[in-house]
């Protein structure tokens, strides 16, 4: 499974290294991707997914942004 994706030139990463970095399980990161969660919470996380099999990516800037939050 790859680790991180190119979406219009920029990278996204996968569930695991999103939320390595963050610092969070999986499940929360999935939680996360909610658009309306986002809005609640204040931040902004870009997910694509993969047409051939649905798995979630995360913005790698929006990662490193939010991870600078809990630190």
């Amino acid at each position: 499974m790859p680790k991180e994706i190119m979406h219009k030139d920029e990278v996204y990463l996968s569930v695991s290294v999103a939320a390595e970095i963050l610092g969070v399980a999986p499940v929360t990161l999935r939680r996360w991707a909610d658009p309306k969660y986002q809005k609640a919470k204040g931040f902004e996380l870009r997910v694509v997914r993969d047409p051939l099999n649905s798995r979630r990516f995360f913005h790698e800037g929006d990662v490193r942004k939010l991870a600078k939050r809990f630190k």
